[in-house]
């Protein structure tokens, strides 16, 4: 697919992990999902699988978990998603800032021994199932309608990247830099 942007989204990037599936059953699963959650939008290549994942490796930022947190579970996307949290082996609260989203829907936390940064997104990435993923970091948060309005353009363009604007602020929430390129 081709890039394509999502105006005024304050996000970095959704990449393509399309995964195959195979079901018999299609249908009327489709059928069954459809009714069982009015207003969800369940298309990806004529699948009902995930629309998309969020990842975020967290470590050490119990300051600004919460906030990042909120700003993704909290967005009304119409998209099925799911947010994968790895605790990458903090040591101070953000591990028990998470136990607060361990029963939400679409969140998965996982704790692991410190791998670093790379370290704890690829273990976002072994369990990926949905179409695209996206890269949060811990300290960040997007605004209302992020995934939204990158999902909508990926899905009207079959794109394998979208990307949006973003907003780096200070800890006064001062705006520093401001990217507008999409």
């Amino acid at each position: 697919g081709r890039a394509q942007s999502a105006e005024n989204t304050r996000v970095d990037v959704f990449m393509g992990a399309e995964l195959h599936y195979r079901d018999i059953f299609h249908n009327k699963v489709y059928e069954v999902l459809v009714n069982l959650t009015p207003g969800v939008k369940w298309y990806m290549g004529n699948r009902w699988q995930l629309a998309g994942q969020v990842i975020v490796p967290v470590y050490n930022t119990a300051a600004y978990l919460k906030r990042c947190i909120d700003s993704i579970v909290d967005q009304n996307s119409g998209y099925r998603i799911q947010c994968i949290i790895i605790n990458d082996g903090s040591s101070d609260d953000s591990e028990k800032i998470l136990s607060n989203y361990k029963d939400r829907d679409g969140v998965t936390i996982i704790n692991q021994n410190n791998k670093g940064f790379s370290g704890a997104r690829n273990t976002g990435l072994d369990r990926i199932a949905g179409r695209y993923v996206m890269f949060v970091d811990s300290d960040d948060r997007l605004t209302a309608m992020a995934i939204k309005n990158l999902l909508d353009v990926a899905v009207q363009h079959n794109a394998d990247v979208v990307a949006g604007n973003y907003r780096t602020v200070d800890e006064n929430g001062r705006l520093c830099r401001e990217c507008k390129e999409y």
